[in-house]
């Protein structure tokens, strides 16, 4: 009995829990926020050719824009020709972005600041018995 537990019983529950996992993380990922924005004016194919190394950081902030202070942190990096991230996971409530040009090392400033507010969804097929 102990080897069938072993050979069959074991890698069950260890597919099951995998499936589990692969679920849990499929419906955590059900919101995106996507920001979109126009590249630095020295975001440039003559400026970010070798040896320049240029960059673009997101930043985020998990309030309202009009917060003071803003306290926005690196949040990540794309390449310097992107003008598109999408956040695959957004944070509840509101939350602001912005977006900075990096080129060999110098960080522009921030661009302005845009954001939103994402609410959970609400429970769904309630139903009730009454007797």
């Amino acid at each position: 009995m102990k080897t069938k537990l072993w050979k069959y019983g074991i890698p069950l529950i260890a597919l099951a829990l995998a499936l589990a996992a692969i679920v849990v993380h499929a419906q955590s990922n059900i919101h995106t926020g996507t920001a979109t924005w126009t590249p630095s004016v020295d975001d440039s194919t003559a400026a970010c050719t070798a040896p320049s190394v240029c960059s673009q950081s997101i930043y985020r902030a998990p309030t309202s824009c009009a917060a003071v202070p803003l306290n926005l942190v690196k949040y990540a990096s794309v390449a310097s020709n992107a003008t598109t991230y999408v956040d695959v996971a957004p944070l509840f409530g509101n939350s602001c972005y912005a977006v900075s040009f990096v080129i060999n090392g110098v960080e522009s400033l921030d661009s302005n600041t845009s954001g939103g507010s994402l609410s959970p969804a609400p429970p769904t097929n309630l139903t009730v018995t009454v007797k």
